[in-house]
């Protein structure tokens, strides 16, 4: 992103989600480091504003729940810049 300023965060899906929501770096051996919203349910077409500094980024880890529901689903993002999204994923 590019600019500062609060980007809404947004899932459509049959099924419902909690995102972790990290800045800046990202380590899987402690998932609670840089983490600026934890937990935060993401219902169908219900979103999540954050207010984000630009030039940096996010790690965005989402849960399924009720947990290990697998199903698709897709994630939109709104705000005052561009966003550039990469999917990082164990099948990826």
């Amino acid at each position: 992103m590019t600019e500062t300023g609060y980007y809404l965060f947004t899932v459509n899906s049959n099924q419902d989600f909690f995102g972790y929501f990290h800045e800046n770096d990202f380590s899987i051996f402690d998932v609670y480091m840089n983490t600026t919203m934890k937990f935060a349910p993401l219902k169908n077409r219900q979103g999540t504003s954050l207010h984000l500094q630009m030039n940096t980024s996010l790690t965005v880890i989402l849960k399924s729940h009720p947990w290990f529901r697998q199903g698709s689903f897709s994630i939109n993002v709104q705000g005052p810049s561009k966003v550039i999204m990469k999917r990082i994923g164990m099948f990826s």
